[in-house]
């Protein structure tokens, strides 16, 4: 079901321990290092969020994406897990969102070209 532009609602995409696991790895990267942080944006305010950015950081005062949280802590960003990158292409091609070409596609455990279409 679509949600929203770009945005998929995959019920029963994932089973429950699935689910839970990507719950706990989630835990995990907020409370690990370069974790959750309260970002601060431009004027002084507070958001009322714990926010984690993986891969880049996005700079809530100069509205730009970083490889540390130069705002806050500059500290390194943690990657984006490979399993996560694994598990977005595998839903993507098990339910058709990819179009035809040829990408370098992560699979569960190691990269892999894959064919699409």
């Amino acid at each position: 079901m679509v949600v929203a532009d770009g945005a998929t609602w995959l019920r029963h995409a994932l089973g429950i321990d699935e689910q839970r696991a990507l719950v706990e790895q989630c835990r995990a990267l907020m409370d690990g290092p370069a974790g959750g942080y309260v970002p601060t944006v431009r004027g002084g305010g507070k958001m009322h969020v714990r926010m984690l950015c993986l891969g880049r950081h996005w700079n809530a005062l100069t509205y730009k994406y970083e490889p540390t949280r130069a705002d806050y802590d500059a500290a390194p960003v943690a990657p984006l897990p490979e399993e996560w990158m694994a598990l977005a292409f595998d839903l993507a091609w098990r339910y058709g969102s990819l179009s035809p070409r040829r990408v370098e596609a992560p699979r569960r455990g190691a990269a892999a070209a894959a064919r699409i279409g």
